[in-house]
């Protein structure tokens, strides 16, 4: 549930565009999930359908964040 949700705003966000606070918190909401959880990926150890679509978003990020 919380892998849809928060993949659902992350797309929206990357879609429609917004202020880089809104980004952050996502992004800090994504990486909380993670470590209260012990995970490597949103739904376990293995990679998800969530997964596949967030990791190429935030590579793009993170690439861009470089500039």
């Amino acid at each position: 549930m919380f892998e849809s949700v928060v993949c659902q705003k992350f797309s929206q966000y990357l879609k429609v565009g917004g202020d880089a606070s809104a980004l952050v918190r996502i992004l800090e909401k994504i990486e909380g999930h993670l470590r209260e959880r012990g995970l490597r990926f949103m739904g376990g150890d293995s990679l998800t359908r969530a997964d596949c679509y967030l990791l190429p978003s935030l590579q793009h990020i993170r690439v861009a964040g470089k500039v």
